[in-house]
């Protein structure tokens, strides 16, 4: 019996990496069925995710922002979505919590909104804390969505993120649950962020 020695496969310079789905082909997909009607997707960086099943707190901080936000732009011509897809770019479209758009509902019945319609962006953050403080930070001040807050659960409070830039955002602040916030599309009308907690 012979002994050779095992000479190790040969392998490419890169291996291919994972399959990215662009926006056009992750709806199209829906269309098809090919996804469960309960199932909560979204498509980031080219992958598909599932978004993380809501509790509680959660769902009625959605409506408690919504219906404070609804308040606080009474009178202007904006729109408010929930939940719904935001087109970042070629392979990203979240679903961000509330978001207030430009112009009327009629303006989104053939499309979805992109960052250039957003007035401000708004995540409500439990176990989701960490995603949302760093990649979806980053994803938002990318694609240029000039105000984004996080309704903090965790420590009752709300993140502002303003100004993005190249680095990510030119101010960010966290108002406790004492305090007042005013959008800056909306800087006359200041909101509690106590009305925006459960």
């Amino acid at each position: 019996m012979s002994i050779r020695p095992i000479v190790p496969a040969s392998f490419p310079e890169e291996m291919p990496g994972p399959r990215r789905w662009t926006v056009e082909e992750f709806f199209r997909l829906a269309r098809l069925g090919i996804f469960a009607p309960e199932e909560r997707l979204e498509l980031i960086q080219g992958e598909i995710l599932r978004i993380m099943p809501t509790d509680p707190p959660h769902s009625a901080t959605v409506e408690l922002v919504r219906a404070a936000m609804v308040a606080a732009f009474a009178g202007t011509d904006v729109t408010f979505k929930s939940e719904n897809p935001l087109v970042l770019s070629e392979n990203d479209a979240p679903q961000p919590d509330v978001l207030v758009l430009r112009g009327s509902i009629r303006e989104y019945a053939r499309r979805h909104p992109g960052p250039e319609d957003v007035l401000l962006l708004i995540e409500v953050a439990n176990s989701t804390l960490l995603t949302d403080r760093r990649n979806k930070s980053r994803l938002y001040a990318d694609a240029g969505v000039p105000e984004y807050w996080i309704v903090n659960l965790r420590d009752r409070c709300v993140d502002v993120f303003r100004h993005p830039h190249s680095d990510g955002w030119e101010t960010g602040l966290s108002f406790g649950e004492s305090e007042r916030i005013a959008p800056l599309s909306a800087p006359d009308r200041p909101l509690a962020v106590a009305d925006l907690l459960p």
